[in-house]
């Protein structure tokens, strides 16, 4: 092989690898950033559909009432955010969210207007311990709440969210009250596991009846 033979080889071997280098780059999408993790709880007697800036992101099912998508990636920072009842193209809200990169956050949704939903970041104790929260996602009520020997919090207006409490293993009773009265709305036992972190949360309407009749719903935040 001549030097001006092996010259030319090399110069078409380069020119091959840089047009298929150019063409790997240009199959790949752009960088979406890093993201945020999103809970969304229904609070509503609704079954929904969640979008962030217009790309449905509970893609497996539609979620329903008093019910928890558990936590999703989304892209962080400022995006717009829409909730849409099942089986309608109708946008019930739309509104802009704010999410730090990395950051866990649950959205609640407990009406059909951008007053009636609120946003939490959630900061967990320790990865070893049971923890619980209580979450208000009731319009217009307020409510006093016990949960086992240690948490205890009274006057608990709507889109109030009580810190994560470090619980016991096994069944903890609870109590719900309207905030005033000495009778409980709801009441009843529920099983915390090891490990787990949970939050409590309201649901229904005080004029519902059945699954939308007003009380409490316990989800597994992780």
């Amino acid at each position: 092989m001549t030097n001006k033979t092996g010259i030319l080889i090399l110069t078409v071997l380069l020119a091959c690898m840089a047009f298929s280098c150019k063409k790997m780059n240009a199959d790949f999408p752009p960088d979406a950033g890093r993201p945020a993790q999103m809970n969304v709880v229904n609070a509503t007697a609704d079954t929904l559909n969640i979008f962030q800036n217009g790309n449905r992101f509970n893609n497996i099912s539609s979620f329903y009432p008093a019910g928890s998508l558990g936590y999703l990636q989304v892209l962080a920072g400022e995006q717009q955010y829409q909730v849409k009842k099942d089986g309608t193209p109708n946008v019930l809200l739309s509104l802009p969210m704010a999410l730090d990169t990395l950051g866990v956050y649950s959205f609640f949704i407990a009406g059909n207007s951008a007053d009636r939903v609120f946003l939490t970041k959630d900061v967990f104790l320790a990865n070893n311990d049971i923890e619980i929260r209580f979450v208000n996602s009731t319009p217009g009520k307020s409510f006093d709440i016990k949960i086992g020997s240690n948490f205890n919090y009274s006057n608990r207006a709507f889109k109030s969210v009580t810190g994560f409490v470090k619980m016991t293993a096994g069944k903890n009773h609870y109590e719900l009250y309207e905030t005033g009265n000495a009778v409980p709305l709801a009441q009843g036992d529920i099983v915390l596991a090891e490990q787990r972190v949970y939050t409590l949360f309201t649901k229904g309407t005080a004029t519902g009846t059945g699954d939308n009749a007003l009380g409490v719903k316990l989800i597994t935040n992780r």
